[in-house]
């Protein structure tokens, strides 16, 4: 996966929860966001209205592959996942 607009895409068609993930058109209240921030790209943890940088990156593929398999591995969005099943 290269792009934060694939990943998007991949998120919806896997079925996760938007609950938590703020990326692309989903906008979580709050949970884990996937952004573009001028030249660099961010996945960070937000609550509170704060945002705690998880990963930057200059490369978006980089990003978006650390931000897949950090997601995929958190207990708490797969709960959300099989629950909105």
């Amino acid at each position: 996966m290269k792009t934060i607009a694939e990943l998007e895409k991949y998120l919806e068609e896997e079925c996760y929860s938007f609950y938590a993930i703020t990326i692309g058109k989903h906008m979580a209240p709050e949970g884990f966001v996937i952004k573009q921030d001028g030249q660099e790209y961010i996945y960070g943890y937000s609550e509170r209205g704060f945002l705690r940088t998880i990963k930057a990156s200059e490369s978006e593929e980089e990003l978006v592959n650390y931000a897949l398999k950090d997601l995929a591995s958190d207990k708490w969005m797969m709960l959300l996942k099989l629950k909105e099943n």
